[in-house]
C-alpha cells in the first residue's frame, strides 16, 4: 500500500515519501491538512531539512524536463534503441 494524500502523518515526522506528496499533490490537502503540515516543518528541522532538499531536486529536475533535448542526447537514445531492437 503506497502512501496517499489520505495517509500522512500529521501527528508526527514526515517520511520521504510523505513529504514528497505534499511537494507535488499538497494542493489536493485540505487547508487544515496544509496547515499541519507546515506548522510541523516550522518545527521539526529534520523534516524541514529533507523538504528543501527535495523541493531542490523537484525543482532542478522540472527545470531540466522544459529544455530542449540535445542532438547529441537524442542520437545517444537512437543509439540504445537500435541495440535493444536488435
Amino acid at each position: 500500500m503506497g502512501v496517499t494524500l489520505d495517509s500522512i502523518n500529521l501527528d508526527g515526522c514526515l517520511g520521504d515519501n510523505e513529504i514528497e506528496l505534499f511537494l507535488l499533490q499538497g494542493y489536493f490537502l485540505e487547508q487544515k491538512q496544509k496547515e499541519r503540515i507546515n506548522q510541523h516543518l516550522s518545527v521539526c528541522s529534520a523534516c524541514f531539512r529533507r523538504y528543501i532538499e527535495l523541493r531542490m531536486f523537484h525543482d532542478i529536475l522540472f527545470s531540466e524536463l522544459r529544455k530542449p533535448i540535445s542532438n547529441r542526447v537524442r542520437n545517444l537514445v537512437k543509439g540504445l534503441q537500435n541495440q535493444h531492437q536488435e
